[in-house]
């Protein structure tokens, strides 16, 4: 892991994001909230049987879909 992927994560979705998300106060996600949800992510994959694909654009989507969305995070 490294901060590659949340640099990653953060140039689609943080602020200014080419698919920025914001929760419900309006609040975009940030690098301390992208490295705080990075277990979960880990463990949504190994409960899920997904491999962990070195930070690729599958990871992103997967980061997403089942950590941010679930969070209220939407674009």
């Amino acid at each position: 892991m490294s901060a590659r992927f949340v640099k990653y994560v953060l140039s689609f979705y943080g602020k200014g994001g080419v698919y920025a998300m914001r929760n419900a106060e309006g609040k975009t996600p940030t690098a301390q909230l992208v490295w705080s949800l990075l277990p979960a992510m880990f463990d949504a994959m190994h409960t899920q049987g997904w491999n962990w694909g070195n930070g690729d654009s599958m990871d992103r989507e997967f980061f997403r879909e089942e950590v941010l969305e679930p969070l209220g995070y939407t674009n």
